[in-house]
């Protein structure tokens, strides 16, 4: 998959913010608000193709900074955070080396800033309420005020050149789509579930005894075909409403789809209040 130079459109989302804002009237203050929220959007876009391989593919289609960055932090509980980055030769395997050399700063926002800031540029989009309108908030005076504050740190972190970086210990695998999937290690335990970035299949870590020390087993359902008895399988990816499963057997095929039911608890597991919860 191609890389998109996001860096590069939120800088000039950024710059037609400011431009805006050099131009009187309510307009150009709504038109700046929109381009910085556009510029907060695609620098989340920039650090998520960093994670592409250790994240679902459904990731992809969030657009909110927010939903994205709940992705990465699940990925990587420091994807949000400002890297410092220095190298150095090791002269002793294991041991830090004595001459470090500062390559540079991978600047980030948080995601409590990015979601706040994204919220707050949002909320001069929209005509102001009665109660907004009655207390005087939302105006253009406040639109301008939030928008250069918000500029202003938006190019701090776009003046360094070091951006994207993700470094861990990590472990990896080749979905049989060929999609190259890795997780960092200190995020996996036994039985996680890992969703494939490509094709969106389900496979499950295994901690084994050992040479390998783990392994990836596909996720799937299996049942007892209704007409011969024989054991029908499919892939937890695959499950979803009409999802039609022919028997290796026989041949008969079986509908799969998912019910919700109502079951009487008994009292003894329970109070009485719990009764007649609905149970999935």
């Amino acid at each position: 998959m191609a890389k998109i130079n996001y860096r590069d459109r939120a800088r000039k989302h950024v710059a037609e913010a400011r431009a805006r804002l050099a131009e009187t009237g309510e307009a150009a203050a709504r038109q700046a608000c929109l381009a910085l929220r556009m510029a907060i959007e695609a620098l989340t876009y920039q650090n998520l193709q960093a994670y592409l391989a250790e994240t679902p593919n459904s990731v992809m289609a969030q657009w909110t900074p927010k939903k994205v960055m709940d992705e990465l932090l699940a990925a990587d509980p420091h994807a949000d955070q400002t890297a410092t980055v220095f190298i150095g030769i090791e002269t002793t395997p294991g041991v830090p080396s004595d001459d470090m050399q500062f390559l540079g700063e991978d600047r980030r926002f948080t995601q409590k800033w990015g979601n706040k800031a994204h919220n707050a540029l949002g909320s001069f989009l929209h005509e102001p309420t009665i109660r907004q309108t009655e207390t005087g908030k939302a105006t253009e005076a406040d639109a301008r005020l939030k928008a250069a504050e918000i500029a202003d740190e938006l190019d701090r972190i776009l003046e360094t050149s070091l951006f994207a970086v993700n470094m861990g210990e990590f472990i990896s695998f080749e979905c049989v789509c060929g999609f190259h999937v890795k997780r960092r290690s200190s995020v996996l335990s036994h039985d996680d579930q890992v969703i494939c970035g490509g094709c969106g299949r389900h496979w499950i870590y295994k901690k084994l005894e050992g040479d390998p020390a783990y392994g990836f087993v596909p996720d799937g359902y299996s049942f007892p075909c209704l007409e011969c008895g024989e054991t029908c399988q499919f892939e937890a990816h695959e499950l979803g409403e009409g999802k039609v499963v022919t028997c290796a057997g026989c041949g008969a095929k079986a509908e799969v789809f998912t019910q919700f039911a109502v079951r009487q608890v008994r009292a003894e597991l329970a109070g009485a209040d719990d009764a007649g919860k609905i149970q999935t």
